[in-house]
């Protein structure tokens, strides 16, 4: 799971079209139902690293995009 740095985001939505799950909103379209995930994103994106760099894709990925529809 990645969280996004409010903070440091420059909301050009690039994340939002990628999401694998469709679980990144801009503010004003997150349903009221998911917005406790606020927080826990506040707290925990300022807990971890920042990716600087793309990785491959492990292994079940492709496995894993086929289940989810994608």
């Amino acid at each position: 799971m990645l969280y996004v740095d409010a903070e440091g985001c420059i909301d050009c939505c690039a994340c939002v079209a990628v999401c694998p799950v469709q679980a990144i909103y801009m503010d004003g379209d997150l349903p009221s139902e998911l917005s406790h995930w606020l927080d826990i994103n506040r707290e925990r994106s300022a807990e971890l690293p920042v990716i600087t760099e793309q990785s491959e894709p492990r292994p079940t990925a492709a496995a894993k995009r086929s289940r989810l529809g994608f």
